[in-house]
């Protein structure tokens, strides 16, 4: 098996290897770049939840301690998030398949339109109260709490995207298959693809509801426990 430019004879040695990093460099250690760097991001992309997980884009790895008392990894994300991984499910796992590269630079896509109405509804909820005291602050449209860190203020989809994305790909003959490396594990469109990208951008803005999500809710929603399921019909 090949993970990165390491080839090995066995799963067992992939995990040894893997192992051997993180004694390396011991607990609580980052690893920011290099040949290491490099190796973990290509295992992390085997990682069945790898896109869900990877967020905005990997800034680095933490060598952390797991429940077991066994050294691990966790990642990093550009927003400063962290989130743990299992190195041996990478192992076990495949490389990303063309569809999930796709939906990642789908996401990329149209990250602009999220950015836009997160910044939106920080102001709305300013405007509405005047006297908070956060910069950026938030209402939860689930359940309403007061939400008082921006990381914690999760912006989903009423209709899933995954639904949007279906909708928008089917019977069309232009469906990229090569994608370019952006930066920290994420995809985006190649120039040649422009038009594809840019009336995905176009339908998404016009189909899409968002709305803001606490950290809980967002869980829910996740789970399909949250009111509200992305069965809305599409006007298509």
């Amino acid at each position: 098996m090949v993970i990165g430019n390491k080839e090995f004879k066995s799963q067992k040695g992939a995990i040894e290897y893997t192992r051997a990093i993180a004694r390396k460099y011991g607990s609580l250690a980052y690893i920011h770049g290099g040949d290491d760097f490099e190796y973990l991001m290509a295992l992390f992309e085997r990682h069945p939840k790898s896109i869900k997980k990877l967020g905005c884009g990997i800034r680095a790895f933490k060598v952390i301690t797991n429940f077991g008392g066994h050294l691990a990894f966790s990642i990093i994300r550009m927003d400063g998030t962290e989130d743990d991984f299992s190195f041996i499910s990478c192992v076990k796992g495949k490389e990303r398949s063309g569809k999930a590269y796709l939906k990642e630079a789908m996401r990329q896509a149209i990250a602009l339109q999220v950015s836009v109405f997160k910044e939106y509804k920080a102001m709305e909820f300013k405007a509405l109260h005047p006297d908070a005291d956060g910069v950026n602050d938030f209402e939860c449209d689930g359940c309403k709490v007061r939400i008082n860190q921006s990381l914690d203020a999760h912006v989903d989809h009423v209709i899933e995207f995954s639904r949007l994305q279906e909708a928008f790909i089917e019977g069309r003959n232009d469906i990229p298959k090569i994608f370019n490396d952006r930066y920290h594990g994420l995809k985006e469109f190649r120039l040649s693809d422009m038009n594809f990208s840019d009336e995905w951008e176009k339908f998404h803005g016009e189909e899409t509801i968002f709305r803001i999500l606490c950290s809980v809710c967002n869980s829910m929603r996740l789970t399909k426990n949250l009111i509200g399921d992305g069965k809305r019909s599409l006007n298509v």
